[in-house]
Formats: structure tokens, C-alpha cells, sequence
């Protein structure tokens, strides 16, 4: 037995490989492109598993403190790692106006859990690197753009001029605006 899947107009999308033997009843698994089907990716698995205990009044999570996130972690049968990752990245996202699948994969690709620490600094190359890698991990299935890179980019720059802004009104530069207090004292 093979299964062949064409498109509307004929043109072969898919085929599985030949199956001996075949029982009355088969299953057949085969993926269009070319590479391997990896299922849902990480950050749909832990949407979809926390969906039935988040409620639509919770759709920023400002409100979830620590405590909570253990319990939906819990719950949910999750790592407490990936339920503070996604809490974040869906506050981040109301934030930023960025997709969440963005920050969750740079939270995972290992980036600071802090935005002033991730988005703060001007390392746009190595933030879009996270980014690549967490896609190619299956932690997020997000088509990385031009346009979200530019996103990226505006958000950074947004962010800065307004630590800057800061830094000046308070009469700072924005190293010492960030140092520890024991630096700034000699």
C-alpha cells in the first residue's frame, strides 16, 4: 500500500513510503515538505494545556504571581521552567505588541528573564540567532520575517530612548543608572 496526497490541480505534495503487507486498517503518518513532521511545537503544548485553567479576565497574567504559576505548573503536569516562560512571554507580548511566540522562544533560547536585560541591550543579531534556534528546536513555530525582525529591532529602540529619557531626567548616565549602588559610591 501507498498513499499519494496531491494538491487541487494533480501535482504530488506528499507520498507516503510503501507499506508490505498492509492490514485492513492502516494508519500513515507522512509530512508535505521536506523535512520531518515534529508535532506541535513546545509553546502550543503548554498553551493548550493551561487553556482550561486560564479565564479571559486573565488575558494580560499581570496578575499571576509566583505562588500561581507553581500551582498551574501543578495542574497542568508542566515544568515550573515553561509555565514562568510563557507567563512572561504573554505579558511581554501585551506589552510590546510582538507575538508571544517570540519572547517565549527567546526566554527559552536561554535570553535574561528581565526586559530591561533582554530587550535593553543592543544585540539585535544575537536575539534573531534565539530566535532561529528555538524554531529549529520545536519550541515555537514562528515564520521569522523581515518585518519581526524590524519589530524587534523598533522595540529595542523604544526601549532605550526611553531609558535614556530617564537617565536624563534624573541627571544619570545610563551606566551609572544601572550600576550598583556601591559603584556609583566611590
Amino acid at each position: 500500500m501507498e498513499v499519494h496526497a496531491p494538491d487541487s490541480t494533480g501535482t504530488l505534495l506528499a507520498e507516503s513510503p510503501l507499506i508490505l503487507r498492509a492490514l485492513p486498517q492502516e494508519t500513515v503518518n507522512f509530512s508535505i515538505g521536506t523535512q520531518r513532521y515534529r508535532g506541535p511545537d513546545e509553546l502550543s503544548r503548554v498553551e493548550k494545556a493551561l487553556a482550561p485553567m486560564l479565564t479571559a479576565h486573565d488575558a494580560d497574567l499581570g496578575c499571576l504571581l509566583t505562588p500561581d504559576v507553581l500551582i498551574l505548573a501543578r495542574e497542568a503536569q508542566l515544568a515550573n521552567s515553561k509555565v514562568a516562560y510563557y507567563i512572561k512571554a504573554r505579558r511581554w507580548s501585551t506589552a510590546f505588541g510582538l507575538p508571544t511566540a517570540m519572547f517565549y522562544g527567546l526566554l527559552r533560547g536561554g535570553e535574561p528573564t528581565r526586559n530591561r536585560c533582554l530587550v535593553g541591550a543592543p544585540a539585535s543579531r544575537r536575539l534573531w540567532a534565539r530566535l532561529e534556534e528555538a524554531t529549529s528546536r520545536n519550541f515555537i513555530s514562528l515564520a521569522l520575517s523581515t518585518s519581526q525582525r524590524s519589530q524587534l529591532a523598533r522595540v529595542q529602540q523604544i526601549y532605550l530612548a526611553a531609558r535614556s529619557s530617564v537617565c536624563e531626567l534624573l541627571g544619570t548616565t545610563a551606566l551609572s543608572a544601572t550600576s550598583s549602588p556601591r559603584s556609583q559610591a566611590g
